[in-house]
């Protein structure tokens, strides 16, 4: 007959018992049902608790790939967030130079130019200004500025309101230069060096200044897409 297994007082018992099969073995090797049923439990607990192991091992693992695939697509979107924003400075600078820029750009240097023809009336009217006189030219700075800021800033206001802000605070603190030094009666205009020292110092600055702001606009916070007027259409 086959062996089979016992618990260790029952083989201990059996051992003790003469040999009454003839095979050899001093028990009787059945094992009765109820051992049998305990033992396919105990396999089928085996069985399910390293199934159970298996099955949260493979879900930590696939959670952890899960969350390095996030964190990647995470970097690709804001590396592609950020060519997507480069890409809208670039068109948005195009733009600004083609439909703003471009278009205005003579008539701004057009308009620093009789700023600074006015310094020939300004030294020929003598080293003593009357108050006519210096109203006068005070009036002729300020209508060359209006005029550069119909033309150019009201434009820039429309698309940039802090590039507005910059090119009008340049303007003012120039004007109000000027104002000083034509209203100074200390001050001998017609004089090359005072004058140059005085007025002419403060529109080159000026001027200097203004064009830098108008380059440098990287089309960041722009309020409105950026329109071809009928004038720049066809450039």
């Amino acid at each position: 007959m086959p062996w089979s297994i016992h618990p260790p007082h029952l083989l201990l018992t059996a051992l003790s018992k003469p040999d009454s099969t003839g095979t050899g073995f001093p028990f009787d090797p059945p094992i009765s049902a109820d051992w049998a049923n305990a033992i396919i439990a105990l396999c089928s607990m085996y069985i399910a608790w390293r199934t159970f192991r298996f099955s949260t091992k493979t879900y930590n693992e696939q959670q952890e790939r899960n969350r390095e695939q996030e964190v990647i697509q995470r970097e690709k979107d804001r590396e592609a967030a950020l060519e997507l924003e480069r890409i809208r400075q670039r068109t948005s600078r195009l733009e600004w130079y083609r439909y703003v820029v471009r278009p205005e750009l003579k008539d701004a240097h057009e308009a620093f130019g009789r700023l600074h023809q006015l310094k020939n009336r300004v030294r020929n009217l003598g080293s003593d200004l009357t108050d006519p006189e210096k109203n006068q030219l005070s009036t002729e700075y300020d209508q060359i500025v209006a005029d550069l800021r119909n033309k150019l800033l009201e434009r820039v206001l429309y698309i940039h309101k802090p590039t507005y802000d910059k090119l009008k605070r340049e303007l003012d603190k120039m004007l109000g230069l000027i104002n000083k030094a034509l209203f100074d009666d200390e001050l001998k205009l017609n004089r090359e060096r005072t004058y140059e020292m005085w007025i002419g110092e403060a529109i080159r600055a000026c001027q200097q200044c203004f064009f830098e702001i108008l380059y440098e606009y990287q089309g960041e916070g722009i309020r409105n897409s950026v329109e071809p007027t009928p004038a720049s259409a066809n450039d």
